[in-house]
């Protein structure tokens, strides 16, 4: 019985009975969430973890001998489940509902005498020792012998230890994570387990030693951790500096490796294996796979005449791409140059902070010389001489002492010599990456497309005249390099390893007469646009014709400008993101010429609106393998032509509305197509080119198609503005001048235009002037208060009101200070005859005088959501699907009594335009209003839910 004996008996260690044939584990886990000690049981993570394993195992999914263990476990008992009976008589006094429950006086908790022997007995029977109890990586108890089998390196690996923590944390860090995410790890590998060990480098900076590894690398293979295969292999031990005590400088190095090697794991240039220490010097060790194992001086100086151009330019493709990775991870190299056994072993120098002036003399930069911290645009400097040994194969100042004298020629403009036959594009980069002037050096991003590019050529995998002619240049270089020498006499001083430099006294960097003459033959082919030396968009150097030519819309639709440079660069930004991104809009320059039938259909207070047949209509490209763009069709197409007024001179204004109207375009597919810009020589404005909407304004269909719009339609054109809106307000934006006259109709749907009021909400302007259509601009921006989001729901309000009488908004009064007192002191439009009350309700709402109770764009959405879905699907859309949708029917029966016809006062102007009032009254609701808002907060407290408070149903 369930009573206080019972519960006498749990505490002192009951427990239900488990059936025949339990496996042991399951067991186990059970009684460790029944244990009488809170403390030790299994946190829910834990638990979970367990059973995912189990699970995956039953399943076939894991492939260890531990996981087939535990699939041969419950695979054995499941046999015994055939034998348990399914039946058992209930006691009567048994109550299994959730009761509250009071003893007292009840024993501490125990453990029973069959629970503690069984956790005895079943650790003896796993075979699990005291060793073993707790996961060396994550730390957990290990309830069976195997739940962490694939988290711990211990059992992965045959069990090591570094003796150093942070080492096997690193090292099990990366195992651990080889299994969720790819099979690059490292391994902790004992010293004895190197022969043949050899230095081949020391310097201040490290010693290199090459050696062969017994062993050779483990891998990773069906969820086991095995040596697949036992083959020895020629590696790289590095030592690491600082590493006897484990320095912060040490471990991050080790991680610097790391993520060089997985980042990049595809190349084979460098792989990154493991870790040891040398056990007489106590220093740890990086095991490292280099591929061509050479430095690059020593092969220059032993097979300079068989490395063609097509060898030089990979060779500095593979440097400009570890530099670039480096360079992404904020560091910098600061001793780049041709001696390294690769350019990426040198790491402790990949500093911020160390200013020390440490490296090769002939590749310091000028301005590092002259005492100024070091830079990415160093580095770059270096990779310009490196550039100038691969030309000559000499290395850089042989013939010099280096000391003060080269120090201060190299500050006056000494660079290196090139080799006759060197391609002058190639002289041109080098010389660039030499500039005396750091910051105007190019950056590791640019030199690797450059080179990337110029690799591509070289191989064949860039069509096109102009990769043809970069190709023979290259050649044609090749043809000269038998008739190189590199015999060379090199200085005594002349040294070649890394040294501490300290100079004073310097002069200036400058650039020499030769620099200067090929960095302005750069900046002059950088002017002429036409000879295609420039991108015109990134403004990066064609250092030959075309490695712009994917960036560039010059290339691209075959060649314009607009004739203003904000205009360019607007509509070029457009389609350098749109080859970079998904999303496949673009902006185009258009002709004046290219439009004929033109004629003016709207005019507004800002601007005029033309229909035009687009004679070849909106371009659609394919790429084609030089990386130039083909147009695929022609097709005439009818377009909208907006010129703003005053655009002659491109205001800001202007480009406003331009860069507004796009970033609403790329976000959204509920604003009109923008297709481009072109320009009217004759008026000098330029047009927006937009989709042409085919049934004009709201307030047009409004004049001439009231009687045959139905509610049901109504409500579909309110829930399309209020998408728009919403998005625009999502965007950070505010529309500022909505009314019937710019939302324009595309078959049967609404977009709003005219954003040229419309600004990001954090960059509203301070100089106070209102602008726009008097009658839907809200009391408060009247008042001179900010505009904000609720500004444009007054606003929607208005066109809610519009659309239920059909006339535009005081049509009958003078658009006048007058106007604007009484629009202040609570006056609105009239609704028309048979307004639906919940309608009403929601318009008075939305022009609330108190603009922070006006709903929001987003709740305006799911109202208008909730009437369209309610018309289309009746009582099967919600439980008032059905009143809702028959509230809206019974009002139709009135529209064929609304007259549309009304006289316009001569002063209700319906064009936006600049309005100035002083001393008004602050805003209040009419008696009309407050009504409707007070029945509104009745219904919100009976239903607790405003939105619900919306949707009352009385008529």
């Amino acid at each position: 019985e369930y009573d206080s004996n019972l519960a006498l008996d749990i505490c002192n260690g009951l427990r239900p009975e488990f059936e025949k044939g339990t496996p042991e584990i399951y067991k186990n886990l059970a009684y460790r969430c029944m244990n009488s000690n809170p403390k030790q049981r299994p946190k829910a993570d834990e638990l979970s973890k367990i059973l995912i394993f189990w699970y995956h195992s039953i399943n076939g999914e894991m492939f260890s001998y531990k996981g087939s263990k535990v699939e041969a476990i419950f695979e054995e008992d499941n046999k015994e489940l055939r034998e348990i009976p399914s039946t058992y008589g209930k006691n009567h006094s048994n109550i299994y509902i959730s009761q509250e429950f009071s003893f007292s006086k009840l024993p501490n908790p125990s453990n029973s005498s069959i629970t503690n022997s069984y956790f005895e007995e079943n650790m003896n029977n796993e075979g699990i020792s005291d060793k073993y109890e707790n996961c060396s990586y994550c730390n957990k108890s290990i309830t069976e012998e195997l739940w962490c089998n694939e988290c711990d390196p211990h059992y992965m690996i045959g069990g090591w230890t570094s003796g150093i923590p942070d080492i096997d944390k690193f090292i099990k860090d990366t195992m651990y994570n080889a299994r969720n995410y790819n099979y690059c790890f490292l391994e902790w590998i004992v010293f004895d387990r190197f022969t043949g060990i050899k230095q081949i480098c020391e310097d201040e900076l490290a010693k290199v030693y090459t050696a062969t590894w017994i062993d050779g690398k483990s891998e990773f293979n069906n969820e086991s951790w095995k040596k697949y295969e036992f083959k020895s292999m020629e590696i790289i031990l590095k030592s690491l500096d600082e590493s006897q005590n484990m320095s912060p400088k040490c471990l991050n190095e080790l991680k610097f490796y790391w993520n060089l090697s997985k980042k990049y794991k595809v190349n084979t240039t460098f792989k990154f294996y493991g870790i040891t220490k040398n056990p007489k010097t106590k220093e740890i060790m990086i095991v490292i796979e280099l591929t061509n194992l050479k430095s690059l001086r020593n092969v220059l100086t032993n097979d300079f005449k068989n490395i063609l151009w097509k060898d030089k330019i990979c060779l500095l493709q593979n440097l400009a791409f570890y530099l670039k990775y480096l360079h992404e991870l904020n560091y910098f190299c600061k001793v780049l140059h041709c001696g390294d056994y690769s350019w990426i072993l040198n790491f402790e120098l990949f500093e911020q902070a160390n200013e020390q002036k440490l490296g090769l003399l002939p590749y310091i930069a000028p301005e590092v010389l002259n005492g100024d911290p070091y830079t990415f645009f160093s580095d770059i400097y270096s990779f310009g001489i490196v550039m100038t040994e691969l030309s000559s194969g000499k290395p850089p100042y042989y013939n010099r002492s280096h000391d003060s004298n080269l120090a201060t020629d190299i500050c006056i403009g000494l660079r290196p010599e090139f080799e006759k036959g060197t391609p002058e594009i190639y002289k041109e980069l080098a010389y660039k990456c030499m500039n005396a002037n750091s910051i105007e050096r190019p950056k590791t991003d640019e030199l690797y497309q450059i080179l990337d590019f110029w690799n591509d050529i070289l191989n064949g995998k860039v069509l096109g005249y102009i990769g043809k002619e970069i190709e023979v240049m290259f050649e044609n270089a090749d043809k000269e390099i038998p008739n190189i020498s590199t015999l060379y006499e090199k200085n005594p001083d002349a040294k070649y390893t890394s040294q501490v430099f300290t100079f004073s006294n310097l002069p200036k960097p400058v650039n020499s007469s030769i620099v200067i003459s090929y960095l302005k033959g750069t900046n002059n082919k950088e002017n002429n646009q036409a000879d295609n030396k420039i991108c015109s968009y990134c403004h990066k150097l064609f250092i030959e014709k075309l490695w712009c030519k994917e960036c560039d819309p010059y290339c691209m639709i075959e060649g314009w400008t607009s004739g203003n440079l904000s205009i360019d660069k607007f509509i070029k930004g457009s389609i350098y993101n749109a080859r970079q991104s998904s999303n496949s809009k673009f902006l185009e320059w258009v002709s004046f010429n290219r439009f004929t039938d033109i004629d003016q259909i709207g005019k507004g207070g800002f601007a005029k609106v033309y229909s035009a047949i687009w004679i070849d209509g909106k371009s659609k490209y394919e790429k084609l393998n030089d990386g130039s763009w083909k147009k695929l069709e022609s097709k005439p197409t009818k377009v909208a032509l907006k010129k703003l007024n005053g655009s002659q001179n491109i205001s800001s204004k202007y480009l406003n509305e331009l860069e507004i109207y796009w970033n609403f375009y790329l976000e959204s597919f509920n604003y009109l197509d923008f297709y481009g810009i072109t320009r009217d020589p004759t008026t000098n404005e330029f047009a927006m080119i937009l989709e042409f909407a085919n049934n004009g304004n709201l307030r047009n269909a409004l004049s001439y198609k009231f009687n045959s719009i139905l509610w049901k339609d109504k409500i579909l054109l309110l829930y399309d503005l209020v998408v728009d809106l919403s998005n625009m307000h999502k965007l950070g934006y505010f529309h500022k001048d909505l009314h019937s006259g710019n939302i324009l109709r595309k078959d049967s749907l609404l977009y709003i235009s005219d954003f040229g009021l419309s600004e990001p909400a954090n960059e509203q302007k301070s100089d106070n002037k209102v602008y726009g259509v008097l009658p839907y601009i809200a009391p408060e921006v009247l008042n001179k208060e900010p505009y904000t989001s609720s500004s444009d729901i007054y606003s929607f309000g208005i066109i809610m009101i519009e659309l239920s009488f059909g006339k535009p908004p005081f049509y009958n009064k003078k658009h006048n200070l007058n106007l604007a007192l009484a629009i202040c002191d609570g006056l609105r439009p009239e609704f028309g005859k048979g307004t639906p009350e919940i309608y009403k309700k929601l318009a008075y709402r939305c022009t609330n005088a108190n603009s922070i109770k006006r709903p929001t764009a987003d709740e305006l959405f799911d109202i208008m959501e909730l009437w369209h879905r309610s018309i289309i699907f009746g009582e099967n859309f919600s439980y008032n699907g059905k009143e809702i949708k028959a509230i809206l029917e019974e009002a139709d029966i009135e529209i064929p009594n609304i007259s549309t016809f009304y006289e316009k006062d001569p002063d209700a102007i319906y064009t936006s335009r600049e309005l100035t009032f002083n001393n008004l009254s602050k805003p209040i609701n009419s008696s009309i209003i407050s009504s409707y808002l007070q029945e509104d907060k009745i219904n919100e407290a009976t239903y607790h839910d405003s939105q619900l408070a919306d949707l009352d149903f009385k008529r």
